[in-house]
């Protein structure tokens, strides 16, 4: 990149010495020779001369020999002008200031060809060797051309061409394809001014950039492309916060934060939507925070709050992108985390080993138990040791089947190449098949009752009643264990009764179990019902001995039961047709989609009747259409948009430590490497 700084020249000012401030390393020496293009002039070919010129008029694809200007600027669009005419791309390149460094004395403008890129900064580097970094593929556009513009501060305080070089070395842009060199790609004041205004009007970016071009006619007249808009306003960044505000406009109890560094980049970004904060009022008890790399193109941390439902899936409560690992950044989440939640904290939260996630819920949630994933256990022995484990709620996840499931959960299908914007979606699209899972859990529960190799009467009956298919299957199976182990009456206190229950497979190993006949309480020094939340095998033989048919009421958890949501379904529910949100009235919409698909497939092979349903369509879609006209213009009059048109910019990108990740390359790839 060029330093170049324009000032205007100052009353007996020394021009005579100058220093060289900066010089492009692509660009080679500049030829000075005097050659002109061999062109062909008409009045469509000029334009309008400087006031200090001696001429009215200057051929545009002539030789600009002798020609002067006030500024640096008005030369570099004069040779814009001409690279635009003649079917090239022009750029600046080396600038030579005044020896106090104030003023612009000499000025080159070249073709975008000229120059070469050096062989390490190319694609011809040895990308074999192991400590190579490997770099996207690009392909070379410089081949060396000596077109130039060179310019030089005059005595009369006015920038003069002293050289311009029109021969070329390269076949020239047709013009229909113009419109695609850089330098003609450029976002005006007025235009960059009414490109900010747009959001404030609740248009998206991409919108107002389709709005732009249909506004000149043809993409080509617009003077800049989707990219450079996108990059003007923020591009990536700002589209994923409209589509958070956006959320945030269309649900009640949605949620999200946004934290930005000095130059207004995104740093870090949190949010949930209004399901997942019920989620988490009810599965909220233990949660697994998931970090997760290469999901996006700025290599930001993506990182999930994810609990286990009834059913014993997974279910998102929230989503976040980091710029980097350290406490402050992890500090920062679980806080907007925790309040977003109404303060309430998870019994037990499930991480990787990483020092900084360890200090920052130290600080956020101390009353937490903070466990590590199966597979660190050799690295970190004190945080599984099996008596203090057992003390805390965590359903499943010290299985490696549960955890293997669990971590990484939302890996989806986001690449190291994916888009925030695009990431958002899949994001959505993923927590979306898994709350069609849970559906379809509940659909399952709601109309089935579970088999059993066992007759369903007493206990086990009752379990089929209240738990669901997924958990009954794990009752089932203490239930088949107490069936066959053994107990002994160790001790007999007033009301309470201590049993040594042990299996029939290891008769040597017992658990201790105390059991309250008044009130039917019982534990278990195996502790399964503190880590699980049902009752062990060594409880349900003593229950059995004392002929309790039904689980007492204390041992089940509503979480694991088949009415965990019933009271959010029901509120779901009651809100349809009171709400006006497309969200709520999905029910209406499938009914009707269904009815008018099955009068489609009934009326398609007779003509008459598909004229009849396209009449009846086009009368209906006019009527429709002038109610919600109506109706939106009533809204947009009476409410009073707080849309903050404030640019939000993509983040520079972030490094990590980045955990070790499968080795994707080829076998071939790996043996040219190792030679």
């Amino acid at each position: 990149m060029e330093n170049e700084v324009e000032t205007d020249i100052q009353e007996g000012q020394n021009l005579n010495s100058v220093v060289i401030v900066s010089i492009d390393e692509d660009d080679t020496e500049v030829n000075q020779d005097k050659e002109v293009y061999p062109g062909t002039r008409s009045e469509q070919n000029m334009v309008p001369g400087n006031e200090d010129d001696n001429i009215c008029s200057v051929d545009i694809t002539g030789s600009f020999m002798g020609l002067t200007r006030k500024t640096i600027d008005d030369m570099y669009q004069l040779y814009c002008n001409h690279a635009s005419v003649i079917g090239f791309s022009a750029r600046k390149s080396t600038t030579r200031h005044s020896n106090n460094g104030e003023v612009v004395v000499e000025k080159y403008f070249v073709c975008s060809c000229s120059g070469s890129k050096k062989l390490e900064d190319s694609n011809l580097d040895n990308s074999s060797s192991g400590s190579a970094k490997r770099r996207k593929r690009t392909c070379l556009t410089r081949t060396g051309c000596k077109a130039s513009l060179r310019v030089k501060l005059n005595n009369e305080g006015l920038y003069e061409v002293v050289s311009h070089v029109t021969t070329h070395n390269h076949a020239f842009t047709r013009i229909e394809w113009s419109h695609h060199h850089r330098s003609e790609r450029t976002v005006t004041d007025v235009k960059g001014k009414a490109i900010e205004d747009m959001p404030s009007s609740g248009m998206r970016a991409t919108d107002s950039y389709r709005y732009t071009v249909h506004d000149a006619g043809e993409e080509e007249n617009v003077g800049n492309t989707l990219k450079d808009h996108m990059n003007f306003i923020g591009g990536d960044a700002h589209t994923v916060i409209e589509m958070l505000q956006q959320e945030d406009a269309e649900e009640n109890d949605f949620f999200f934060r946004v934290k930005l560094d000095g130059d207004g980049r995104l740093c870090n970004v949190f949010w949930r939507d209004s399901m997942m904060k019920e989620d988490y009022d009810i599965f909220g008890d233990v949660m697994v925070f998931d970090t997760t790399y290469r999901t996006n193109k700025y290599n930001l941390i993506c990182s999930s709050f994810v609990g286990i439902n009834n059913h014993g899936k997974n279910a998102m409560f929230g989503c976040a992108f980091l710029t980097d690992e350290k406490v402050e950044s992890f500090q920062w989440l679980f806080e907007v985390f925790k309040k977003s939640m109404g303060g309430k904290c998870p019994i037990s939260l499930f991480t990787d080993e990483d020092q900084a996630i360890a200090n920052a819920i130290e600080k956020v949630f101390p009353e937490t138990r903070h466990r590590l994933y199966l597979w660190h256990l050799h690295q970190n022995a004190e945080k599984w040791c099996t008596a203090l484990s057992k003390d805390f709620f965590s359903p499943g996840i010290l299985s490696s089947q549960r955890s293997e499931s669990t971590n990484h959960s939302i890996g989806f299908s986001a690449k190291k190449n994916t888009s925030l914007a695009d990431f958002y979606d899949i994001f959505k699209e993923t927590v979306k098949y898994w709350r069609n899972k849970e559906q379809k859990d509940e659909f399952q529960c709601s109309r089935s009752i579970p088999e059993s190799v066992l007759p369903l009467t007493g206990m086990l009956k009752h379990a089929s009643e209240v738990y669901t298919l997924t958990l009954f299957r794990d009752f089932e199976a203490e239930f088949f264990k107490s069936i066959s182990s053994s107990s002994i009456l160790a001790l007999v206190e007033d009301k309470t009764m201590v049993y040594n229950v042990s299996s029939h497979d290891n008769d040597r190993l017992s658990h201790r179990v105390t059991f309250d006949c008044f009130s039917n309480l019982i534990t278990c020094s195996c502790k399964k019902f503190e880590e699980s939340g049902f009752l062990c095998f060594h409880c349900l033989r003593v229950l059995h001995i004392n002929s309790i048919v039904t689980i007492p009421e204390p041992y089940i958890k509503k979480r694991w039961t088949k009415f965990a949501k019933s009271e959010i379904w029901d509120k779901l529910n009651s809100t349809i047709g009171k709400s006006e949100k497309v969200g709520y009235c999905i029910p209406w919409r499938h009914e009707m989609a269904r009815k008018y698909y099955n009068l489609v497939l009934k009326c398609q092979k007779n003509e008459e009747a598909r004229m009849i349903l396209e009449e009846g369509y086009n009368r209906d879609s006019l009527a429709a259409n002038a109610l919600m006209t109506s109706l939106t213009s009533t809204e947009q009059s009476d409410s009073v948009h707080s849309n903050s048109s404030n640019i939000v910019r993509d983040p520079t990108g972030s490094v990590t430590k980045r955990k070790k990740s499968k080795d994707k390359r080829t076998f071939s790839e790996k043996q040219q490497e190792e030679k």
